[in-house]
């Protein structure tokens, strides 16, 4: 029985995820403690597609790689399961357009706050609501950086790695 892992599925099931907690009454709110809330949820890596000033702060959920074993004998590969680790990245971005005084960064203020809060949310969906294919999945790193865009602008980027272990 041939089959493959739903990776397109997979990363909408984070968005609805990440989503849904985007409001003031969900039990781990995505903006919680920020100074703007989240305005743009994507599925797709931003390098190439930048959004328009009014969709800060975003989050882009996009994949990085699959790792694939063989679990079992079988007649062909067709029929072989599949085990594997997914790596996707989910990306926060906060845009600043100003700097206030020279004791806070609000804009990295805000880029950690929202990279916490987007683990809680993780961390509070282990099998992604059980989503077909996926045993579990954890946050392992998140680096940090920064864009600039103009003189007086700039961005705060977080960059979120989470393995997602899968079997197909």
């Amino acid at each position: 029985m041939s089959a493959v892992f739903d990776l397109n599925g997979c990363k909408e099931r984070i968005r609805s995820i990440l989503s849904s907690a985007n409001t003031t009454t969900a039990t781990y709110p995505l903006s919680d403690n920020m100074d703007t809330n989240v305005a743009f949820i994507s599925k797709f890596n931003p390098d190439m597609v930048f959004n328009q000033v009014t969709q800060y702060p975003s989050v882009h959920i996009y994949s990085e790689r699959k790792s694939i074993d063989q679990t079992d004998i079988s007649l062909n590969q067709l029929n072989a399961r599949r085990n594997g680790v997914l790596e996707l990245n989910i990306l926060g971005i906060c845009a600043e357009y100003n700097i206030e005084n020279n004791n806070e960064d609000k804009g990295q203020k805000n880029c950690e706050i929202l990279m916490e809060n987007i683990e809680l949310n993780l961390r509070a969906n282990p099998n992604l609501q059980s989503f077909s294919g996926v045993r579990w999945q954890r946050p392992r790193d998140v680096q940090y950086g920064i864009a600039a865009f103009q003189e007086d602008a700039y961005f705060r980027t977080g960059v979120m790695t989470i393995d997602i272990n899968i079997f197909y």
